[in-house]
């Protein structure tokens, strides 16, 4: 991918349990605080992105969009960016394996304690491009 290109990715942040959304993890009314992140915390995720060359978004939920050139997420996660076939981008692992989400151990160590993921959108199967 150009370095010069401009990308987009989430970046899903944990609740005060620790967790976050996804698998058998499902948001329900009556869970909805074990996923919501303290503002504190926000803040510091927030802040971790902007120092590290991000644009970054509102959080809305327990997300925010960070975007930059894809050199600057290649510079973050020291791995490469490459088109994807639905989305956005993927990051090649040190495998050679591909993946449009790093969480946990696969995230720099500068934020794996404060994010639970990034991930890099699928496009929609509607809309200009799709094929129906």
């Amino acid at each position: 991918m150009k370095p010069e290109t401009i990308l987009s990715a989430q970046v899903i942040l944990p609740g005060p349990s620790g967790r976050a959304p996804g698998g058998d993890a499902l948001v329900t009314a009556a869970n909805i605080g074990a996923f919501t992140p303290a503002a504190a915390d926000a803040e510091r995720a927030l802040h971790l992105f902007s120092e590290a060359g991000f644009e970054t978004g509102p959080l809305i939920g327990n997300s925010f969009a960070i975007t930059a050139p894809a050199r600057v997420f290649e510079s973050w996660s020291h791995l490469r960016v490459q088109a994807a076939p639905r989305g956005a981008a993927q990051w090649r692992m040190q495998d050679g394996t591909v993946r449009s989400e790093l969480a946990g151990e696969s995230l720099p160590k500068a934020v794996r304690d404060a994010v639970a993921a990034v991930a890099f959108p699928e496009a929609p199967e509607f809309g200009p491009g799709a094929s129906f």
